[in-house]
Parts: C-alpha cells; structure tokens; sequence
C-alpha cells in the first residue's frame, strides 16, 4: 500500500511540477485558485501536508470549479486570483490500546495481542479563500479532522491511518472552496476591492 501511495505522489508532483493544473472548457468560476497547505503548532510531518496539498489540487482540478488550479502561491509564474489556504494546527497521533501496559508485555499472551490497537489522528484545519491581490479573506471555516484506524495484518496502521485523514481533510477542503456560483465569486472580488472579469 505504501508502495502504490508513494507511487501516486510521485506522479502527482510531476504533474504539479510542470506548472499549473488547468481545467477544461466548462469550469464554474473563471478564475485561478492557487493551493496552499501548511502547518501552524506544532510543525507535523512534512509529508502529511504536502499529501494533503498535493491531493487537494487533484480533487478541486476533478470537479472543474476553477479556470485553473496552482501549486502554491508565489511559487509559480502564473499569477492567482485567489488563494485557498489550509492551515492546520494541533495536530495529535496516538495509540490506544485496548489492553494494559502489563497485559501487553506478559509474556504468556498470544502474539496477536499486541496488535489490538487503535490509532487516532486529530487536528483542528482553518481554511480561509483570499483575493490574491488584495489578501482580503472572501470566505473562512474551522473543522476538526478526526479519525482512527484498526491495523490489520500485512499494512502500516500509521501510515494507513493518515491517509484515512488525507482523504477526510481533502474532502471537507474541496467542497468549501468548491461552494459557490461564478457570480457569487465575482461579487466577494468585487466588494474586497480586487478587480475580476470585465462584464
């Protein structure tokens, strides 16, 4: 699983790397949204939030709401005309077990005992949409990402467990930016005082 995981980032940084993830003819908003995923406190895993960043503009790019998706912001020759940014703080891995430290360690229980364990992975995500010229936020949200997983045999339970919350944080972000007509986008651009498209 980790193999097919680190294979499918891999190619989604190539497609990253070549500029921006432009949509087709057809898109809802017809503007450029430049993604950006970072951590607050404390600093997590690299790789957790360039999954996150990484994921986010494949699923935004799939649902056609922008003209175009950026990989991060000042980042790219290509300008944004808006900008998601995810920030995500307290970010708390964790086992629990279902047995007692002695019980865990006895040297008269069966093997599979110790793996009778759950990880929990919580943190609190602040999103917020900004003109990108005029940084004037347009739309924010706060969420708190939890979930847990039960390892089974052959897998990496951490690793699993963190793409449980890739996919869950992913999702949530998608639709907030996602929600939201052209002329709804066009008339928050507007009223913050950064030019949109000419009527």
């Amino acid at each position: 699983m980790r193999a097919v995981g680190q294979l499918a980032a891999a190619l989604i940084s190539l497609l990253v790397a070549t500029g921006a993830i432009v949509a087709g003819e057809g898109d809802r908003v017809p503007y450029k949204l430049a993604v950006v995923v970072e951590w607050g406190d404390p600093v997590g895993s690299d790789e957790v939030r360039s999954r996150i960043e990484r994921e986010l503009l494949l699923e935004i790019q799939r649902r056609e709401c922008f003209q175009a998706v950026l990989p991060g912001w000042r980042e790219t020759a290509d300008e944004p005309d808006l900008v998601l940014k995810a920030r995500i703080e307290d970010y708390l891995e964790e086992e629990l077990h279902d047995q007692s430290l002695a019980e865990r360690y006895d040297p008269q229980a069966p093997p599979e005992q110790q793996k009778l364990y759950t990880i929990r992975i919580r943190a609190d995500v602040y999103a917020s949409v900004r003109a990108a010229e005029s940084l004037v936020v347009l739309r924010d949200k706060h969420f708190v990402q939890s979930n847990a997983w039960r390892p089974v045999i052959q897998e990496d339970p951490r690793f699993e467990a963190q793409s449980e919350m890739v996919r869950q944080a992913v999702r949530t972000l998608r639709s907030f930016a996602c929600k939201g007509s052209a002329k709804k986008w066009e008339q928050s651009l507007a009223a913050s005082g950064a030019p949109g498209d000419e009527p």
